[in-house]
């Protein structure tokens, strides 16, 4: 496409009247990236756009600003793109989710941050964690052929489990029943399992006899293996001490 720069005259149905040597129409949908409500603030002003349309029988000429928009703001991408590296650390905002996570735009490029890098804690939905428009931070995990990345924002926060340790007593709360037991988040959203035969000192055969989700309980931190990210807990030996 050929590239113009001229001066808007100004304001018609429809769109704007450009001087680019000669009369131009630049269409309302064509002006800007987004939706413009006041098209008369571009009056008088300089602009540059491509040519979408040229007719020379009729001598008419219709510009794209927008498509002009589009083509720098790829270019920017690619260049930043360019420079991206696993390991950094950089500002970006929540653009999409999905079932499997949530895609995050950066400096133009946009990247997948799955659910298992969202949180430290178990996350079922990225809508339990992020909503689009939210302006996070996230860490380069990789980058895949074809300048798909991967992202993550439990990198770039700290590790729950830091912060235990094995003989610590704390109040939790039950977050969800499985038939082994009863998961309970304690600290900073370490998330840990009471297994059924550490809910009572007693036999219990489901932990819905004891517990349920949303139950404060006190915990007693029996092991902690950081390298699997798993957290033992005991209800039973925290009422002992």
């Amino acid at each position: 496409m050929l590239f113009r720069s001229g001066r808007v005259t100004g304001q018609v149905k429809g769109g704007l009247v450009v001087d680019v040597g000669t009369r131009a129409f630049l269409p309302a949908s064509q002006v800007d990236l987004q939706h413009v409500d006041d098209l008369a603030s571009f009056v008088g002003t300089e602009i540059e756009a491509l040519v979408h349309e040229f007719d020379r029988a009729n001598d008419k000429i219709v510009l794209s600003r927008r498509n002009l928009l589009r083509s720098q703001q790829r270019a920017r991408a690619n260049d930043f793109a360019a420079t991206l590296a696993p390991g950094q650390v950089h500002r970006g905002r929540v653009s999409l989710l999905t079932d499997f996570g949530a895609f995050v735009e950066i400096g133009g490029v946009r990247g997948l941050v799955h659910l298992s890098e969202l949180a430290w804690g178990r996350v079922d939905r990225a809508a339990d964690v992020v909503s689009p428009g939210d302006e996070v931070d996230v860490k380069v995990l990789g980058i895949k052929p074809g300048k798909k990345l991967s992202l993550s924002i439990r990198a770039v926060t700290a590790d729950p489990l830091a912060t235990l340790q094995t003989g610590q007593v704390l109040t939790g709360v039950v977050t969800r029943l499985a038939d082994f037991g009863a998961f309970v988040r304690v600290g900073d959203g370490a998330e840990g399992l009471v297994h059924v035969t550490e809910l009572a000192e007693y036999r219990v055969h489901a932990p819905e006899e004891i517990v349920a989700p949303g139950d404060e309980v006190l915990v007693k931190v029996i092991r902690i293996d950081r390298k699997r990210r798993r957290l033992d807990l005991s209800v039973n030996q925290a009422l002992l001490s």
